[in-house]
């Protein structure tokens, strides 16, 4: 059973819109994001707005899909990385603290709170130290930090490398193209299929279970693992190569983490294998 009536939706990205596809239904849904043209349609990172509009739909909880995920971008944007990642749940968390409403607050984080120094074959959980390596690390965990403090009413998910309907992603990318070269980091780390994320946060809503969670499908792999396995699906003849150190300092991209890899401290927090979500998908999208 839906405990909530009312819930609002912040951002409208990959997650956004399939949280709304879940939830439609079960409570009556709230949309606003920058992107859409509906009355709701403000600039959380604007706190006056914020203030108004949860005071106007009054909900019982707001789920805020919104950030900046653009890693690069994050590091020589610093401003408008704070703005995305750390002022948009602050707003919302002022919001309930000044009593515009008081409301439950889902925010989704990520893997790259982490510094990725771990040993391979190991994982973090949910206890486990943050230590992020990039601003869009670091703006996602003072969002966290934010938020433990002072909104006892919480969930914060964290997930990593999302791919799903509503937007192109690596897979979706390596079917349509002709690419013939892909280039990747050298990481380790999760993949998240949206529609596995979000049956999951429905049930952690309908179950009433707040607090931090580690969510992504099972099984962690590094990168080149992950294309491999989508352009053999695909039948793609793609040349995956990693950037090389010279590369990255070339380019001058952000630090990511060598090993993010996330495990639930909770058993029943448990995903589909990442290679069952990625054959899902490619079914029902692609027909492969």
């Amino acid at each position: 059973m839906m405990p909530y009536e009312r819930i609002l939706i912040v951002g409208y990205g990959l997650l956004g819109q399939e949280i709304h596809r879940q939830l439609s239904g079960k409570a009556t849904i709230f949309l606003s994001d920058i992107s859409l043209d509906n009355a709701n349609k403000i600039d959380f990172k604007n706190e006056r707005d914020s203030f108004a509009l949860i005071n106007r739909l009054k909900p019982d909880l707001v789920i805020n899909t919104a950030a900046m995920s653009d890693v690069d971008g994050c590091e020589y944007h610093y401003d408008d990385a704070f703005s995305a990642n750390v002022s948009i749940p602050q707003n919302i968390v002022l919001a309930n603290i000044n009593k515009a409403f008081i409301f439950d607050f889902m925010q989704i984080s990520t893997d790259y709170i982490f510094d990725g120094r771990i040993p391979s074959g190991n994982a973090y959980n949910e206890y486990s130290k943050p230590a992020p390596q990039s601003v869009y690390g670091l703006t996602k965990h003072c969002a966290e930090c934010i938020i433990k403090e002072l909104m006892p009413n919480h969930y914060i998910i964290r997930t990593a490398w999302l791919f799903g309907k509503g937007r192109d992603t690596f897979i979706d990318k390596i079917v349509k193209s002709d690419m013939k070269l892909i280039q990747t980091f050298d990481q380790k780390g999760n993949c998240t299929y949206t529609k596995h994320l979000t049956s999951a946060l429905v049930r952690l809503i309908q179950d009433g279970k707040m607090g931090t969670f580690n969510i992504t499908n099972y099984g962690a792999e590094d990168r080149e693992t992950f294309l491999r396995y989508v352009i053999d699906k695909a039948k793609k003849k793609i040349e995956i190569r990693p950037y090389s150190e010279r590369e990255l300092d070339d380019e001058m991209l952000a630090k990511r983490p060598k090993n993010s890899s996330m495990e639930s401290i909770y058993p029943w927090i448990v995903l589909p294998r990442w290679q069952d979500a990625m054959d899902e998908y490619l079914k029902e999208e692609y027909g492969i």
